[in-house]
Parts: C-alpha cells; sequence; structure tokens
C-alpha cells in the first residue's frame, strides 16, 4: 500500500485574498490491492484556513469540496487542474490554506485524507512593489582563495 496521493502544485497566483492554484494529483491506483483500484471513482480536493495542519480526518475540512474530480478505477485525475482557495477571514497566524486529496468510491467520499499540501495566503510572499528583489551577493574573507 502507499499513501493517498496528494496535490502537487505546479502553479499559483494572487489577487487579493484569492489564491489561484494549479495542481496534479497523481494516479491511487498504484497503491490499491486485490482488485480494489475498480471501486475508485474520483477525488475531492478538500481545504482548510489554519495556522497548523488539521490532520488525516476529512472531517477537519470544510465540508464543500474546492473541486472534484472523475477518475474511474483511480487513474491519474488530470495532468493540470486549477482551483482557487480562500483566504479571506485570516489572521496572521491563520494565513495558511490547507489542501488535501480525498478518494471517493460509489459509496461516498472517504473518511480519510491524503498528507496536505501547503499554499501560503501571506501577502509578503509576493511579488515585490515594482518587481525588483535585491539580489545578495557572500562576501569572501579577505585572506581566502577565492579572495586571491
Amino acid at each position: 500500500m502507499v499513501p493517498i496521493p496528494r496535490p502537487r502544485i505546479t502553479s499559483s497566483s494572487k489577487a487579493g485574498s484569492i489564491v489561484s492554484v494549479q495542481f496534479t494529483v497523481d494516479p491511487a491506483n498504484l497503491g490499491a490491492y486485490d482488485g480494489s483500484a475498480g471501486v475508485i471513482t474520483g477525488y475531492n480536493i478538500l481545504s482548510k484556513l489554519s495556522g497548523t495542519d488539521p490532520g488525516r480526518s476529512a472531517s477537519g475540512y470544510d465540508a464543500a469540496p474546492v473541486t472534484s474530480l472523475s477518475a474511474a478505477g483511480g487513474g491519474s485525475a488530470s495532468t493540470a487542474t486549477a482551483v482557487s482557495v480562500d483566504c479571506s477571514g485570516g489572521s496572521p497566524s491563520l494565513s495558511r490554506r490547507w489542501v488535501v486529496t480525498q478518494l471517493v468510491t460509489a459509496n461516498g467520499p472517504s473518511p480519510t485524507v491524503s498528507e496536505a499540501t501547503l499554499v501560503s495566503c501571506d501577502g509578503s510572499l509576493a511579488e515585490p512593489p515594482g518587481g525588483k528583489y535585491k539580489i545578495v551577493k557572500p562576501k569572501v574573507a579577505p585572506n581566502s582563495k577565492k579572495a586571491n
């Protein structure tokens, strides 16, 4: 058995309190055993605004999925799926949105979820005003070989 595949972020951008994320979900059928891959019908992507990781129980996340993906037999959900996560309502201590994968079968969604992927809501991590980055070069000690 292998863990439930977690969402892998391939790109992101932020506008106000909304973070737009492109992600992929690896196939879950590789970890299925005894022919159980056939019962997997898709994935729910759940999230939670929290200062700490909410854990592996689906009840620790917002009730409504951010998005649902079809993946018959637990195959690959998508090569790149776009979702928007809302970071509003969070204080600086809650400036993290945790995103997880929940397997879905014909019997409904699983009570457990994948390991969480962190989406930072911290505006200070965005591009600086004017798009100018300061490049910091290490100083070389006067007696080092690099200085000679």
